[in-house]
C-alpha cells in the first residue's frame, strides 16, 4: 500500500470520527434514558430538550427555543411564534418537568383505527414536539379514559398508545400568555439615571449624577427609596394579557438609562403608563410599557398588575426625600472627621484595616486605637437620628437663623472612589436640632436629642466589652442601695448574706449576677465624662465585687449606676470617667435584695393550719387529717388546691430594700396578711406571716414581705390572688 493510500484512509478515518463524535454528541446518551422504562416519553431528556413547538386546534402554534450561552448551562427560553418575546423559564420549566415525570398507566403496542379514533389520536387535543439534538419527540394527547382519570397519548403518530395522568395534558394545554414571559421588561433598569413619576405639577423628578440621587429641589434622595422603586419596575410581572385595548390617561412612570453594548446608542427610555383598576378585581390595575431605543418607539401589550406591586413607584413626594444626616456605606468608609470648636476628632483606617483615633485642640493630643464595632455602633446612631421636618430653602438668611452659618459640630466622612459626606449641626430648639448636609438648600430637623451623638467622644470608640473574666474569680459582693450596703460571700457552690441579714442568698440570682459582672458589657458609651444628666455622682447602685485571679492579687471592682433610660441605666466602671449604659436587665437584678425568693413558700405537707385576714374578715383553716376544713366546714377543693399549690411554688419576681417597709409599701398596715404554721419537725420557723402590701407601679407586682425578717420581696398578682383566693 502506498503512502499515498494510507494518508487517504487516515483523513477518512478522522472524518468519520469527527461526523460520529458531532452525531453523538447531539444524541441522548444511554445514561439519560435509564430508568425510563414506565414513563410515558422513554426517549426524552428535559435538560436536552432545545426547542418545543405546541400545536392545538384552532389556536396559534407556538413555538419555543433555549438559549444557552454554552452547551452545559440551563440557557433562557425564548417564545419565536406567534409572537417573539421572552418565554416564562419557570413555566415552560414546569411543563418539561411534567412530561418527564409522566408515567404510563397502561400500554396497547397496537392501535387499530377505530381504537385510535375512540382514543382521540386520530385528532388530538394538544401535540407537543421537542426537540433534542439529532432526536425528536412527538408527543400527542386525546381523550379521556372511560374513567375520566386518564388521558390517551401516542409517541409515534398514533401507532401504539398509553395512558398517562390528566396533569400531563394540563401542563400542555396553555395558550401563549402562559408560556410567554410575565416580566414587563426584558432587560431592568437598576442602572437607571432618572426617573420621573407623573407629568406636570405635583411631578416628581429624580436624578441620578455623582453616584447621588437628588429631587428637582435639589435635595438628596432616599437611596434605598429609589432602589426598591426601580426593582420593583425590572421585576414588574403581567398578572393578566390582553390582545386588545387601549389605556386612556393614567399615570405615567419614565426611567431611563444608557444603552447596553447590544441595544445601540445613547438612552434606553422606559415609559410605564398606569390606568384603572382591572375590570373584576381592583387589587390590579391596567399597564403597558413602553420602550424607546434610538428614537424607535416600541409598545408592549396592554396588560393587569398586581397593585401592590407598583406601590414602591407610587409614594409620596415628600417620602423621596432622604432623611438620615450621613448616606455613606459603613463598609466603604476610609476616614471620619469630627470637628467642634478647636477640638477635632479624626478616626482613619490603615492598610490593614485597623482603626485608629487623634484627638487635638484642646488640651495634649490623644491617639489610641479604636475597636470596629464601636465605631460602626456610633455611626448608626448618628445615621438613626432621621429627619421629623424639612426647611426649604436653606438660603443665608435661614442658615443664619439656625445656627448653620457657624456650626457647633460638623463631621465629615471620606469613602472609597473620593467620596465625601458632611453634615453640620446647628442651633437647637424645642422643635429639635438643625442640620445641614454638604451644601444642599435644605435644612434637616432632627429630634433634640441628636447632638448627643455628634460629640467628638473618644468613648464611644472603644469596645463594649468591658470585663471578661472567670465568673469563679468573683469571692465577694458589696451592694449599696441608698444608705444600705448588703454584703454577699460564696460557701462553697452557694453564697451567703452577711448584711444586713445573714441569711442563704438566692443562688440562681446571684449566680446570674455574677456571670454578668465576669463579662459585663456597655449597651454603648455616651459620653467622656460624668455629668449631672447621668445621676453618677450619687450613685442608687453603687457594686464593689472581690476579684481574686488565679494570677496575681486580689482587687476591688466597682460599678456605679445611676438614671435609667429606656435603652439602659447610666454607668461608669472602677474610676474610669466614660460614662456607658448597662443592660436593664443587669440593673434589674441589682435593684432589689439577693434574698432567696422562695422565702415565703412552704410545702402543704408541712401546714398544720393557716390563718387569712383582710380588712375585719379572718378565716382560719386546719389540716384535719389531711383534710382541709374552716369552722365552717370542709374547704371546697378547688379552692384549697389553689391556695396551697400557691404556697408550694411561691417564688417572689424580685427582692425589696433591706429596713423598715416604707410608706409607699402599703404595709402598715398591710393590706391583707397570712400566717402559716408549721408541723413539728417542719424547717424553722414553725410560724411566719406574709404581709400583702400595694402594687410596685408595675400592674403585675406587688409589696410583700415576712413579718419576721426586715427585707421586702415583690410578688406576681396572680400569686396574690391565689394567696387571697379563700376569701373572695
Amino acid at each position: 500500500m502506498t503512502k499515498q493510500s494510507v494518508g487517504i484512509l487516515a483523513a477518512i478515518a478522522v472524518a468519520l470520527f469527527a461526523y460520529i463524535a458531532i452525531y453523538e454528541r447531539h444524541t441522548l446518551s444511554s445514561g439519560a434514558l435509564e430508568g425510563r422504562d414506565n414513563r410515558v416519553a422513554q426517549e426524552y431528556s428535559r435538560h436536552e430538550v432545545g426547542g418545543i413547538t405546541i400545536e392545538r386546534p384552532d389556536q396559534p402554534t407556538i413555538e419555543l427555543v433555549r438559549v444557552r450561552e454554552d452547551e452545559d448551562a440551563l440557557g433562557h427560553w425564548e417564545m419565536r411564534a406567534p409572537i417573539e418575546t421572552m418565554g416564562d423559564d419557570d413555566s415552560i420549566g414546569a411543563m418539561l418537568g411534567s412530561v418527564d415525570w409522566a408515567d404510563a398507566r397502561r400500554r396497547i403496542a397496537e392501535v387499530s383505527d377505530e381504537d385510535r379514533t375512540a382514543f382521540g389520536l386520530d385528532a388530538p387535543r394538544v401535540t407537543a414536539t421537542f426537540r433534542m439534538g439529532n432526536d425528536e419527540l412527538v408527543l400527542s394527547v386525546g381523550g379521556e379514559t372511560p374513567g375520566g382519570d386518564g388521558v390517551w397519548v401516542t409517541t409515534d403518530g398514533g401507532a401504539s398508545a398509553v395512558v398517562a395522568g390528566k396533569d400531563l395534558f394540563e401542563a400542555l394545554d396553555h395558550g401563549v400568555d402562559h408560556f410567554r414571559s410575565k416580566r414587563l421588561l426584558a432587560r431592568g433598569m437598576l442602572t437607571a439615571t432618572e426617573l420621573h413619576i407623573g407629568e406636570g405639577e405635583g411631578a416628581i423628578d429624580l436624578q441620578l449624577a455623582d453616584g447621588r440621587w437628588t429631587t428637582a429641589d435639589g435635595i438628596r434622595a432616599a437611596g434605598p427609596r429609589l432602589d426598591e422603586a426601580l426593582q420593583a419596575l425590572t421585576d414588574l410581572e403581567a398578572r393578566e394579557y390582553f390582545d386588545e385595548g387601549d389605556l386612556q390617561g393614567g399615570q405615567t412612570i419614565r426611567a431611563v438609562r444608557e444603552a447596553g453594548e447590544d441595544e445601540g446608542e445613547g438612552e434606553v427610555v422606559v415609559e410605564l403608563t398606569l390606568g384603572a383598576p382591572c375590570e373584576g378585581n381592583e387589587e390590579q390595575r391596567y399597564a403597558r410599557v413602553r420602550r424607546t431605543v434610538d428614537g424607535e418607539t416600541v409598545a408592549g401589550p396592554l396588560a393587569c398588575v398586581a397593585t401592590r406591586d407598583v406601590e414602591p413607584l407610587l409614594i409620596e413626594a415628600s417620602e423621596w426625600r432622604e432623611l438620615r444626616p450621613l448616606t455613606l456605606s459603613d463598609l466603604e468608609l476610609e476616614t471620619m472627621t469630627v470637628q467642634a470648636g478647636r477640638e477635632r476628632l479624626t478616626i482613619s483606617q490603615d492598610d490593614e484595616g485597623s482603626w485608629a483615633y487623634r484627638l487635638a485642640g484642646s488640651g495634649a493630643e490623644q491617639t489610641g486605637e479604636v475597636d470596629d464595632d464601636a465605631l460602626m455602633e456610633w455611626l448608626r446612631a448618628i445615621k438613626g437620628n432621621r429627619a421629623t421636618a424639612v426647611i426649604v430653602p436653606a438660603d443665608e438668611a435661614a442658615l443664619r437663623a439656625h445656627g448653620l452659618l457657624e456650626p457647633t459640630v460638623t463631621i465629615t466622612l471620606e469613602a472609597t472612589e473620593d467620596r465625601r459626606e458632611t453634615v453640620a449641626l446647628g442651633s437647637v430648639t424645642s422643635e429639635g436640632a438643625y442640620l445641614r448636609r454638604d451644601d444642599e438648600p435644605a435644612i434637616l430637623v432632627v429630634p433634640a436629642t441628636a447632638p448627643a451623638d455628634f460629640e467628638p467622644s473618644i468613648a464611644r470608640l472603644r469596645p463594649r466589652q468591658l470585663i471578661e473574666i472567670a465568673a469563679s474569680t468573683i469571692d465577694g459582693l458589696a451592694i449599696r442601695r441608698g444608705a444600705v450596703t448588703e454584703r454577699l460571700e460564696p460557701e462553697g457552690e452557694s453564697w451567703h448574706i452577711t448584711a444586713p441579714l445573714e441569711m442563704d442568698a438566692d443562688g440562681t440570682e446571684v449566680r446570674a449576677l455574677v456571670r454578668e459582672l465576669a463579662s459585663l458589657q456597655a449597651v454603648r458609651f455616651v459620653s467622656d465624662r460624668v455629668e449631672p444628666a447621668h445621676g453618677l455622682e450619687e450613685p442608687r447602685i453603687d457594686v464593689v465585687f472581690t476579684v481574686d485571679p488565679e494570677d496575681g492579687d486580689p482587687g476591688d471592682r466597682r460599678l456605679r449606676i445611676g438614671r435609667s433610660t429606656p435603652d439602659g441605666a447610666y454607668a461608669r466602671l472602677d474610676e474610669d470617667s466614660a460614662v456607658f449604659l448597662v443592660e436593664p436587665d443587669l440593673v434589674e437584678r441589682l435593684q432589689g435584695a439577693l434574698v432567696p425568693r422562695d422565702l415565703l413558700a412552704t410545702s402543704r405537707y408541712e401546714i398544720r393550719r393557716l390563718v387569712l385576714r383582710q380588712g375585719a374578715r379572718e378565716l382560719v383553716i386546719r389540716n384535719d387529717q389531711g383534710e382541709w376544713v374552716t369552722d365552717d366546714g370542709p374547704v371546697a377543693p378547688e379552692v384549697s388546691d389553689e391556695l396551697l399549690g400557691a404556697l408550694d411554688h411561691l417564688r417572689a419576681a424580685g427582692g425589696g430594700q433591706y429596713g423598715p417597709p416604707a410608706a409607699a409599701d402599703g404595709l402598715t398596715p398591710p393590706r391583707a396578711t397570712l400566717t402559716v404554721e408549721r408541723e413539728d419537725g417542719a424547717p424553722e420557723p414553725q410560724s411566719y406571716t406574709i404581709q400583702i402590701g400595694a402594687p410596685t407601679g408595675d400592674p403585675d407586682r406587688v409589696h410583700a414581705r415576712r413579718a419576721d425578717l426586715e427585707v421586702g420581696l415583690v410578688l406576681r398578682e396572680s400569686s396574690v390572688e391565689a394567696l387571697l383566693s379563700p376569701l373572695q
